[in-house]
This record gives structure tokens, sequence and C-alpha cells, in this order.
């Protein structure tokens, strides 16, 4: 997968279950979807978005 446009965001180490998950996926050597960083960068302002995600 190429990188993120926003680089910050992309290194950004994150919290929450949505870090989690990325640390996950990179240990099982998958691609991370880049809307999980754009999830775990900014935690207070994407749970609300999360609950309108389908899985």
């Amino acid at each position: 997968m190429e990188p993120m446009y926003l680089q910050d965001v992309e290194q950004h180490p994150g919290s929450g279950p949505w870090a989690e998950g990325i640390d996950r996926m990179r240990a099982a050597g998958l691609d991370v979807p880049q809307i999980m960083h754009l999830f775990a960068f900014k935690t207070d302002r994407t749970e609300h978005l999360a609950r309108f995600t389908q899985g």
C-alpha cells in the first residue's frame, strides 16, 4: 500500500483500540487501511464516525 499523504497521521503512535489493531496488523505483516490511521490519530473525534461504520 502506498504511504499516506498525511505522513504525520500515519506515523503517529495513536491510542485505543484503533492503535492496537494497527499494531496487530503490522505484526502480522498486513497492510493497514489508511482509515485506521485517521481513526487512531484523534480518537476523541473519530469515535462518532466509528459508530456509523459496518463491521
